[in-house]
């Protein structure tokens, strides 16, 4: 999510501190033997909730009941490194907890900035260094009873699959945006997930579907409850060829019409940016897979279409 310094500059001035975000000054990594049980405390919490990011090198400032991202605060311990986090985190967490990314990137004025990307998990994760578990509420990482831990160690007999959206510029003029849509489809867990739907809704009158050569997505048209948005769907009961449509643990799939589904376009004229930029939620989505609960997400149009 975080691939550059100038997508953390970004969150400067903006962005607060939530269920899925955190922000550490850099001098929290000074004593590393202090900033060890914070570092797997703030992981492990992430990974009993729905995954979030962690950020060293940012300072907060208070604005009322929100802590909002001020300004950078680097780490400046040349000790640290990807390496020695990742020691951390993998030898501080029961069972080891593998499934996050750690990037660095160096600040023009000195110093660094570390991003700790860290997945939602299979299972519940314990901090070996204190023996608790914790979840995100809010803005903090807390301990978590047992029924939350019992509830969370109940992934491994579920599915655990995400869905995300990429959306390939095919044109973009002064007047006019058109974008593909592929939809991918992750297995992060340790079953293979045999039956899925996917339905994705966008703006009325900004879908196109081309179904020329496949049938594999369908357009359900308006949403019910909601009729400025039109509903595609996706399953794997109608995959493309002789493919199942099953998601086998580790892999992705991706709903292209290289891979033989359906195209998905969006198309935005200029006249209609200020209009649909007030809608709330934007792009919406919703899986369905098995037995497991269903999983929704939103796209902000500001994340994507800018006129």
């Amino acid at each position: 999510m975080y691939q550059s310094l100038a997508d953390i500059e970004a969150l400067l001035g903006e962005a607060e501190e939530s269920v899925t975000l955190d922000f550490k000054s850099g001098a929290a990594l000074n004593d590393m033997n202090a900033a060890r049980s914070q570092l797997v405390k703030a992981v492990t919490a992430f990974a009993n909730a729905g995954g979030g990011t962690l950020i060293y090198g940012i300072a907060e400032r208070r604005d009322g009941p929100r802590n909002i991202a001020d300004r950078f605060d680097a780490v400046t311990n040349e000790t640290v490194t990807v390496d020695r986090l990742t020691t951390i985190i993998t030898q501080n967490t029961d069972p080891v907890f593998c499934d996050f990314r750690i990037s660095v990137f160096d600040i023009p004025a000195g110093g660094r900035v570390f991003v700790v990307e860290a997945n939602e998990g299979v299972t519940a994760y314990q901090n070996r260094i204190d023996q608790l578990y914790y979840q995100r509420a809010g803005s903090t990482s807390v301990p978590m009873y047992g029924f939350a831990i019992r509830d969370v160690m109940n992934r491994r007999t579920v599915p655990h699959v995400d869905a995300r959206l990429q959306l390939q510029v095919a044109e973009r003029t002064q007047d006019r945006h058109r974008y593909i849509v592929v939809p991918v489809l992750g297995n992060a867990g340790v079953l293979t997930a045999r039956h899925w739907v996917l339905h994705l809704d966008l703006p009325q009158e900004c879908g196109r579907l081309n179904t020329q050569g496949s049938s594999s997505v369908r357009d359900r048209g308006a949403v019910t409850t909601d009729r400025r948005y039109r509903r595609f769907e996706y399953s794997s009961e109608r995959a493309p060829g002789d493919s199942e449509g099953w998601l086998l643990p580790g892999l992705e799939r991706s709903l292209s019409q290289a891979d033989g589904y359906s195209r998905l376009e969006i198309h935005v004229e200029a006249r209609q940016w200020r209009e649909l930029e007030r809608w709330t939620p934007p792009l919406r989505w919703v899986l369905f897979v098995d037995d497991a609960p269903r999983r929704e997400w939103e796209m902000e149009y500001q994340q994507w279409c800018q006129f």
